[in-house]
């Protein structure tokens, strides 16, 4: 059966799909970061505000379509035909991205119809319609696990075109900023708890100073912050729960913040040994060089010599032999044959008469392949390196 492949299919391992990518993440990081603040402290939807709303807004409406001409593996195959590739989004997140996006544009609908309501009599039930319009918006913090698919993307980039050391630096990168954006959300609920929570003590946390309210964002905003860090570090503030339901937020907080910091605690340490054993492999066997060529009087210019191309060799990424991949051993003999005449077929035509026996048809596809499987042996040379003697 003969695949269907259209010309405006995008295919999951192109440039084009990892840079896309790339930006959804900045887009949904805005998204994630801005609503909870602009929601917490009931911010109006004026000036940049409005303008990078409707550019989000627009942007995930494209990105709707976008999914549905996007390949997709399917045991291991890229899938590219029109009907499956649909059905495949239809199956998934096609029902979670149409509610998410219809609800950012009723939001919207709701406070450009709102801003009629202004300044007339009916200006509380406007004010009514643009807070229920910024809680629908809610629904895109749902979005959090379309993070899962777009980080599979760039964590894949990062395996193919970076070292070790630097997936380490943006691996410890990455876990600091997971964890500032998780206190902002802390941060953003506790002050709207403090705020709108209804209190059965008739006191709030934001009481603890009388003229807090009165201050501006930015210090409301770091005291928030603050409280998010001290949950997570099991430290201390002033700032204290006065209400039930703040007492309640803050046993929740405590839990999550005694569970999210030592599973960062564990992460990054069990991350900094294996930077640490790997450092340290490398220095033992730099240790062992110099010892060889002093013992055994090497000239120094040649030892200098050595020493350069060996640092050279191990701050390259060396590439992977056929037989360094374990999970090969788990394919079929055939499909594993077919996998090494992929990788030998064009290194197999530079030979002048192998190519010529080729083409005038003294190989077949099995001779070839028995050929490659039995006869061939993968070396890896560099520049000036002896392959005969």
């Amino acid at each position: 059966e003969q695949k269907v492949r259209c010309w405006f299919f995008i295919d999951p391992n192109s440039a084009f799909h990892i840079g896309y990518g790339m930006l959804s993440l900045l887009v949904l990081l805005y998204d994630l970061t801005t609503l909870p603040y602009i929601l917490a402290w009931d911010l109006e939807a004026t000036g940049v505000l409005t303008t990078m709303q409707w550019i989000t807004m627009l942007f995930w409406t494209f990105d709707i379509a976008m999914s549905m001409v996007t390949g997709y593996y399917d045991h291991g195959e890229v899938q590219h035909d029109p009907r499956s590739v649909f059905f495949h989004y239809a199956r998934s997140w096609l029902l979670p991205d149409v509610s998410i996006v219809s609800c950012d544009w009723m939001s919207m609908v709701l406070q450009v119809a709102s801003q009629g309501h202004a300044d007339d009599s009916e200006g509380s039930g406007g004010l009514r319609i643009v807070r229920i319009a910024k809680l629908g918006r809610l629904l895109r913090i749902a979005a959090v696990f379309r993070l899962f698919k777009i980080m599979k993307v760039i964590e894949d980039f990062m395996d193919a075109n970076l070292t070790e050391t630097h997936r380490f630096m943006l691996r410890c990168g990455s876990m600091l900023l997971g964890t500032m954006w998780f206190n902002h959300l802390v941060c953003c609920a506790w002050f709207a708890v403090g705020r709108l929570a209804p209190s059965d003590t008739g006191e709030r946390w934001t009481d603890f100073d009388v003229t807090f309210l009165e201050q501006g964002p930015l210090y409301q905003y770091v005291t928030s912050f603050h409280w998010s860090v001290v949950q997570l570090t099991l430290g201390g503030i002033e700032v204290a729960a006065r209400t039930s339901c703040e007492r309640i937020f803050n046993i929740v907080c405590m839990l999550m913040g005694l569970l999210f910091g030592s599973t960062l605690v564990s992460t990054l340490s069990a991350s900094m040994v294996d930077m640490r054993m790997a450092a340290q492999d490398k220095m033992e066997k730099l240790r062992a060089l110099r010892r060889f060529l002093r013992e055994n009087a090497i000239d120094r210019k040649t030892a200098r010599l050595v020493q350069g191309k060996v640092m050279q060799q191990l701050s390259a990424r060396p590439p992977l032999h056929f037989g360094d991949v374990a999970l090969f051993r788990l394919l079929s003999d055939s499909l594993r044959e077919d996998l090494w005449l992929e990788i030998i077929r064009p290194f197999f035509r530079l030979h002048p008469l192998l190519r010529l026996w080729e083409d005038l048809g003294g190989f077949d596809e099995i001779t070839i392949k028995r050929a490659c499987h039995t006869g061939v042996a993968e070396q890896l040379l560099q520049p000036q390196d002896a392959l005969f003697v």
